[in-house]
């Protein structure tokens, strides 16, 4: 058996992984390793997509025929299928074509992974913006895996949406977006709402209902007060109901919710 750069073992590419980057309709040329690395290397082309460039084809390559790294005896990490190219045309090998801002979105993809992912941008022996490879054990990349599985990982543009809602703060600063990346939507909105607006949750219930399992709201409360509108909106319709039957008839309310019709 033989191995690539990064210690998992090499494939045939019998079964990949032929499913679309998320978002798109491009799918990684011929596919990705199937399970966990696909799904990791797929967030990677999402972000990608969505931060850096719009992904295309042909130039999103996935895995290949084990190959030594040029000038190398080193597997090529894309033998294995655990390797990721996106707009190839775009950011060609060995060149730096990548502005300041899309260098510092492909690496907060990284920290966002946990680092279970490398970028080619910041490899010591030579530039390669385009590839993405994994960087880390199996368990370790499978745990991400069953972050985003699971839809419970709040990344960088989700920490960011939360706390210009909750904190009706914009622009955002950058370092604060970061302490919450990585934590569930609903820790991370807990946490920003006790350090914002501590002792102040009687406010809290009323403006964000949906966020009160994050800061232990009082959610009979909220249910109380969404059941008196619905009776208050009951007891207008049946009004209008008695008025359109009375036509011509005097109605007169004896109390709220008790009509007389004369």
């Amino acid at each position: 058996m033989n191995f690539t750069q990064n210690g998992w073992n090499t494939i045939d590419g019998r079964d990949l992984d032929r499913s679309p980057i998320p978002g798109t309709d491009v799918v990684p040329i011929p596919g990705l390793r199937p399970g966990d690395v696909a799904t990791v290397l797929l967030r990677v082309g999402q972000l990608f997509n969505e931060r850096v460039a719009k992904v295309y084809n042909p130039g999103c390559w996935g895995w290949n025929a084990p190959t030594p790294i040029p000038g190398s005896n080193v597997y090529s990490n894309h033998g294995s299928g655990t390797a990721i190219d996106f707009n190839a045309p775009s950011f060609p090998w060995k060149v730096r074509k990548m502005s300041a801002a899309q260098r510092e979105a492909c690496r907060q993809i990284v920290r966002e992974l946990d680092g279970v992912v490398a970028w080619g941008g910041d490899f010591a022996t030579f530039i390669d913006e385009m590839h993405f490879e994994i960087d880390a054990t199996p368990d370790e990349v499978a745990q991400v895996a069953k972050k985003i599985r699971g839809g419970d990982m709040t990344d960088f543009e989700d920490a960011k949406k939360l706390i210009q809602m909750i904190k009706h703060r914009d622009p955002v600063d950058e370092a604060e977006v970061k302490m919450y990346v990585g934590l569930k939507p609903n820790e991370a909105a807990g946490r920003m709402l006790d350090h914002e607006w501590k002792g102040q949750h009687d406010v809290l219930k009323v403006e964000y209902p949906a966020l009160g399992e994050a800061h232990k709201l009082d959610k009979a409360a909220i249910a109380d007060k969404e059941a008196a509108r619905a009776e208050v909106s009951e007891l207008k319709a049946e009004n209008a109901r008695l008025k359109a039957a009375a036509g011509e008839k005097k109605v007169t309310e004896l109390k709220p919710g008790l009509y007389e019709v004369k």
